[in-house]
């Protein structure tokens, strides 16, 4: 049995009871508390008073961390009661064995707990003071309660406004009326600002609030009767109130003396989705948009604001106010009234106009500038249309409309996204369904990408598009070229009487050493003529080169006949001798101011003019064999067209009526009879050629069988019904006469070009020969006698008289026959004259310089040969790949012919490396560097191409010689053999491309049709007024897509506006 059981049960009652009696009167005292600070709260208007129930709540919770144990409240009951001494706390002590320093027996320890226990059961623990405590509590409650019940007698009014203010401010019957109302006053003065206070009980205060420039102040200002007064010093704007209790009175808003304006507007324009433009914001009372646009406007006011508006038109729209700041927004339509409405706390009205300036989305701008022009349809019924379109946010859709005869609209081609776009479409005519004289309208349009108004359409200028007869289709290069005919017969007969004319003159001049005024004036009239003849054969030129543009991009677009019309204007351009126009201008300087020098300079004019006459009338032979070609050509393509149309017409001879059937087929029946007509023309004047007689049978056949069968078509069709199998027939026969005219013309054509080839390398050999006998003539100067080789030099001047006759001859066959050939050989001519004359005077210096010049023009006009042959050959396409090692000799033939000219020139050799000057080395240098190169291009071709027999070893020893000559040029050696080095290298690559040659014609050959490539016009700058219009709309345009402000665009279109007024 544990030892003082019943000892702490006797404790732990008596504690019980203790923290009863305390639980009592802090309840006790907490409910006294609460009617006390209610009393205060109430009467004082204010619930900080009820901060005093944590007093009882305090002590409450300082009693329960205070709590004794059982010890201490033995030692507190001995405390108070001085009979148990200090016997109760050790029976506890003891009892617990809290002392373990003594030692006592159990037996002592239990008999002395007992003995206190026994002692228990005859007395109990006193609780006076508790209950003391307990009286306190009670008397507190009571005193607040007799106050609160005197308070509530003599305050019931001041009680009950307090509870409201605090419990109930919804029922609080307080009224703060603001009696100052609002004003303007100067920057520092002072304003009296009063308020009457409107409650049951009298207060003691109300708090006065000043807010001004964000900032905000408050003061404590006392009641006087009901009235409360304060001076205030205003410097800035201001608002302010009285507050008390929740309640305030009305703001009163103290301004400055200024005017009521609108300080600062600013509007934020978002356009519409579809232009993407960034939102773009402008100050001031005027902005511009798009119809659609989202316009956000917001700025201040110089006073504060209570209301503000937009006007548009009839509508209005409220603007959020804060102060004197304002902001909206609203979307943006064509209005002819806007503005903004303000009004300030003051009542004062402030309406301003806002200049809304619309933005126009312009209409795409539409340029057709490919053909650009009316036109007419080719034989090929196709045209290709450039179309230009710009807009200035964006385009659509690209149509192509036609007017007349079966009108259509065709989307062909979109640019979404695009601001500027350029459409190419291939328009196929034979949809259109058009007779021989017959034309439509057409244009092009475009939409831009407005979704807010609607698309807008541009159009192009309309052009007008005709079907041409039959006979107009291919006349136009061949009347040309007789045209051109007649003008170079009459300009060769002019060239020659004014040949005739000078060489009277030069030869009177030689005679008397001077020329009579009557002969000098008409001399001067010969340079005239002269002059103007030089101008008649470019405007030839000229015109063939705008004949050429025109066939390009309208009618005739058959490659063959666009190459030979290049050729031929190429020709045109080239007849001039390239010094003629200088020699005439030196000859009109001598004759005016240097008398001594007239015959030298009438001799080189005469010679230039006999040139001229020469190749005019090698161009006049050359022209002559075009138009044969091309008039085959044409009735080729004029039996295809025929067929095209017979095959058209039986298609559709259902959908047309009868009588359209019938003038269809007479059309037809018209261009059978002008095709008979003019193959019997051909035959005639090919009377010498093998195939007159193939054109009299086709000439006789359009004639009788097939204008028969035209005429029987025709007449079922009068009849109601087509003779189809008659038609068929028809259209089969023009089938076979196209195809046989075709290949008429390749066969002429084959023959013609083989001899040509065969004459330029038979002509080649025998330059390379003269070549290598001026080389070793050359070699003889200076050792031999002058006279000896003055005739050596007279025999190689024959000689190449006579090649020259034959290149000119050859020339006045083709097309393809160089010009600068027969320009070489002409000053090669000139030069062996020369020559051969220094040689007889014995001047071998001279001489030597002359022979060097004969034998590099022989060499030029070798290598130009060569290299036209390599083309002619080129256009049969060797399927060996040797054709190119050939165009690649010939193009470094012409590059080591151009180093030796130059090295000629750079110095007067023999020279010593000490004698150099610094310009002659780095000249000398770059040579080197064109030499080498030159050297490295052969190496990389030779190893690229193989072994090939008899050429592999030539062009290895032409390597060798370019390695050597390059260490000479190195080492600045500068000696004639260095020149005469590079000659020789020269005529070994000559050499090496006619072995290629000679190996290539044993091996077959494979012709191939190369591609041709249309080429579209260019478009060019604009001239007149319509063009003018058209380049300033679109200089508008551009302008409008850019980043400028837009007050920037506004004076720009203004600005463009007026100039294309003016016109």
């Amino acid at each position: 049995m544990k030892i003082g059981k019943e000892l702490y049960s006797r404790l732990r009652k008596h504690r019980a009871s203790q923290d009863s009696l305390t639980i009592i009167a802090l309840i006790l005292l907490t409910a006294a508390v609460i009617i006390l600070a209610s009393l205060a709260a109430f009467l004082a208007f204010s619930p900080w008073f009820y901060l005093l129930l944590l007093l009882p709540f305090g002590l409450g919770v300082f009693y329960l961390l205070r709590r004794p144990n059982l010890y201490v409240l033995a030692r507190s009951v001995e405390q108070h009661e001085p009979k148990w001494g200090d016997r109760l706390s050790t029976a506890v002590d003891l009892s617990a064995k809290r002392n373990p320093k003594e030692v006592y027996s159990q037996e002592l320890v239990t008999g002395y707990v007992e003995g206190i226990e026994k002692r228990l059961d005859t007395s109990s623990f006193s609780l006076a003071a508790r209950r003391k405590m307990l009286v306190g509590s009670l008397g507190i409650l009571g005193t607040a309660a007799i106050v609160t019940l005197l308070i509530v007698l003599l305050l019931p009014a001041r009680l009950r406004f307090g509870f409201n203010a605090i419990f109930a401010p919804h029922n609080l019957d307080l009224h703060i009326e603001a009696l100052t109302a609002d004003t303007l006053v100067n920057p520092g003065d002072r304003i009296e600002v009063r308020a009457q206070i409107h409650a049951p009980v009298n207060l003691c205060y109300v708090e006065l609030i000043i807010e001004k420039e964000g900032e905000r102040e408050s003061r404590k200002v006392n009641l006087k009767e009901g009235l409360v007064s304060q001076r205030v010093k205003v410097d800035a704007e201001e608002k302010v109130y009285f507050q008390r209790l929740g309640r305030r009175s009305d703001e009163t808003y103290i301004g400055l003396l200024c005017p009521f304006e609108i300080r600062r507007v600013e509007f934020t324009v978002s356009p519409p989705a579809y232009t993407g433009e960034k939102p773009r914001t402008s100050s001031g009372m005027r902005f511009a948009a798009l119809p659609g646009s989202r316009v956000k406007i917001d700025g201040n006011a110089s006073a504060e604001l209570s209301e503000a508006y937009l006007l548009l038109d009839d509508s209005i729209i409220p603007l959020r106010v804060n102060h004197t700041e304002f902001e909206g927004s609203f979307a943006f339509s064509s209005y002819e009234k806007l503005s903004l409405l303000a009004k300030n706390r003051l009542g004062a009205v402030l309406e301003q106009r806002i200049d809304a300036l619309p933005r126009s989305d312009e209409t795409p701008l539409v340029e057709v500038f490919l053909p650009g022009r009316d036109t007419e349809i080719n034989r090929f019924m196709r045209l290709t249309l450039g179309v230009h379109a710009i807009d200035d946010y964006g385009l659509g859709s690209i149509h192509l409309v036609t007017e007349g005869a079966g009108g259509l609209k065709r989307r062909i081609g979109s640019a979404e996204g695009q601001s500027e776009d350029s459409v190419f479409y291939l328009w196929d005519l034979s949809e259109l369904d058009l007779l021989p004289g017959e034309e439509i309208t057409y244009y092009v349009e475009a939409a831009d990408n407005d979704v807010v108004s609607g698309p807008k359409w541009g159009r192009s200028k309309a052009y007008r598009l005709r079907f041409p007869d039959i006979s107009e289709i291919f006349s136009e290069v061949t009347e040309y070229g007789e045209q051109t005919a007649g003008g170079l017969t009459e300009l060769s007969e002019q060239q020659e009487n004014l040949y005739r004319e000078l060489s009277r003159i030069e030869d009177k001049l030689r005679a008397e050493q001077a020329l009579s005024p009557e002969e000098q004036e008409r001399l001067r009239e010969l340079i005239k003529q002269q002059e103007r003849l030089l101008s008649s054969v470019d405007s030839l030129a000229q015109e063939t080169k705008e004949l050429l543009q025109r066939l390009e991009e309208g009618m005739v677009s058959d490659p063959e006949t666009i190459q030979k019309l290049s050729e031929l204007s190429e020709m045109l351009a080239q007849l001039m001798p390239p010094e003629l126009q200088q020699k005439l201008a030196d000859l009109a300087r001598a004759l005016a101011e240097n008398p001594q020098r007239l015959a030298e300079a009438m001799h080189r004019t005469t010679e230039l003019g006999t040139d001229l006459q020469v190749q005019l009338e090698q161009a006049l032979g050359v022209l002559e064999r075009f138009l044969e070609e091309q008039r085959l050509a044409e009735l080729a393509e004029k039996a295809e067209a025929l067929a095209r149309m017979q095959e058209n017409l039986i298609r559709e001879a259902e959908k047309l009526s009868n009588e359209e059937a019938a003038a269809r087929q007479q059309q037809i029946e018209k261009g059978l009879e002008e095709l008979a007509r003019e193959a019997a023309e051909l035959a005639n004047e090919l009377e010498d050629s093998d195939i007159s007689p193939e054109l009299r049978e086709i000439a006789a056949q359009m004639a009788a069988e097939n204008t028969e069968l035209s005429k029987n078509v025709e007449k079922s069709l009068n009849q109601g019904k087509m003779n189809r199998s008659d038609a068929r027939k028809l259209a089969h026969n023009l089938r076979q006469a196209g195809k046989q005219l075709n290949m008429m013309l390749a066969n002429l054509q084959k023959r013609r070009n083989q001899a040509l080839e065969m004459e330029m390398a038979k002509l080649a050999r025998e330059l390379l020969l003269l070549s290598e006998e001026q080389e070793d003539l050359l070699g003889r100067v200076g050792t031999e006698d002058n006279l000896e080789l003055a005739a050596h030099a007279t025999e190689l001047e024959r000689a190449l008289e006579r090649k020259k006759e034959d290149v000119f001859k050859l020339a006045s066959q083709s097309f393809k026959l160089p010009r600068e050939a027969m320009h070489s050989l002409a000053s090669a001519s000139r030069s062996a004259a020369e020559f051969k004359q220094s040689l007889i005077e014995g001047r071998s210096g001279t001489a030597s310089q002359q022979g060097r010049t004969v034998q590099h023009e022989i060499d030029r006009a070798a290598a130009s040969l060569l290299e036209a042959f390599a083309q002619c050959s080129g256009q049969q396409c060797s399927s060996t790949g040797i054709e190119q090692l050939m165009q690649s000799l010939s193009a470094m033939s012409l590059a080591q012919l151009s180093i030796n000219q130059q090295m000629g020139g750079l110095l007067p050799l023999p020279i010593s490396a000490e004698s150099m000057t610094a310009a002659q080395r780095q000249a000398l240098g770059e040579l080197l560097a064109q030499q080498s190169a030159l050297r490295q291009q052969l190496e990389e071709m030779l190893q690229a191409a193989g072994q090939e027999p008899g050429l592999s070893g030539m062009l290895e020893g032409v390597i060798e010689e370019m390695k050597a000559l390059e260490e000479d040029m190195s080492r600045y050696v500068g000696e004639r053999e260095l020149v005469e080095r590079g000659e020789h290298i020269f005529r070994r690559l000559l050499d090496a491309r006619n072995v290629l040659r000679k190996k290539n014609e044993t091996r077959e050959r494979e012709r191939e049709i190369g591609t041709v490539w249309e080429q579209l016009a260019s478009p060019s700058l604009p001239k007149d007024a319509g063009e003018r219009r058209l380049y300033l709309k679109k200089e508008l345009l551009r302008f409008l897509q850019s980043d400028y402000p837009e007050e920037y665009k506004r004076l720009a279109r203004a600005y463009l506006q007026a100039l294309l007024e003016q016109e």
